[in-house]
């Protein structure tokens, strides 16, 4: 199976986790289930791609894509069960559209969107942002905090399975922890933003904020203007008036 293969399977999982939920508790444990499996699948696919020798950019901007869509599937999830305010799902992504966008930029300047000669300029950049541990972290909050979540709202919604009652208690210390590391995750997601921007500020100003002046053309560029042809070179004066050859002689005037 291919990397690309992987992540397809990823999404897949996705979709049919987020179609299960909420319609009745086995469905909805057999759900996260699923979606576990779908986030443990990130850490497969770049070992995959690198053991082939098929690692490439577009692989990366896949595999970065593939992780914003699955997050958004669940944020539209969360939003629908009212579990989260609305503008962290917005929030992130504008986010995560304006980092996109940077990192075309970055691969049409012939540099690395990830990795060395990428977007991180200093070593503090690549520690915070491009190493494996902070996506990790990033990672683990968001798995955890999703699964927190969603086990919260399934046992307040349909409580605790048969000769399992003690685990009615778990609901809302689930659901606090799970909206608690919520908040986190759009915090690190600001965090990493901002020093998205820091770092790769130079491709922020290729984005062209101001529009060229268009109302006034350019001097030689109006309509029926000639296309500049090459300068003539003048002969170097030597310092002395020459005349040419005399005319007529003209009568003064009296």
């Amino acid at each position: 199976m291919t990397a690309t293969q992987i992540q397809a399977v990823r999404v897949a999982l996705a979709l049919v986790a987020v179609t299960l939920f909420e319609r009745s508790l086995a469905l909805g444990v057999l759900s996260i289930g699923l979606f576990v499996v779908a986030e443990a699948l990130d850490a497969v696919d770049g070992h995959v791609a690198r053991r082939h020798g098929a690692a490439s950019a577009f692989g990366g901007i896949l595999d970065i894509s593939t992780d914003q869509l699955i997050e958004t599937l669940y944020w539209f999830l969360f939003l629908w069960l009212h579990l989260v305010p609305w503008w962290i799902p917005a929030f992130i992504a504008v986010r995560g559209t304006l980092i996109n966008l940077m990192r075309v930029r970055a691969l049409e300047a012939g540099r690395s969107a990830f990795g060395a000669g990428g977007m991180m300029q200093h070593a503090w950049g690549r520690a915070l942002v491009a190493s494996h541990a902070s996506r990790g972290v990033m990672v683990a909050v968001k798995v955890v905090g999703f699964t927190a979540l969603q086990l919260g709202f399934l046992i307040g919604r349909f409580g605790p399975p048969a000769g399992l009652g003690f685990l009615g208690a778990l609901g809302r210390p689930l659901a606090a922890l799970g909206t608690g590391l919520v908040w986190g995750l759009a915090a690190i997601h600001l965090i990493r933003g901002i020093i998205y921007l820091v770092e790769g500020r130079d491709l922020l100003r290729s984005f062209g904020w101001r529009a060229p002046d268009l109302s006034a053309p350019a001097r030689g560029t109006g309509p029926g203007a000639r296309p500049p042809g090459p300068r003539r070179r003048r002969a170097p004066s030597s310092g002395r008036c020459t005349r040419g050859p005399r005319g007529p002689a003209r009568r003064r005037a009296r």
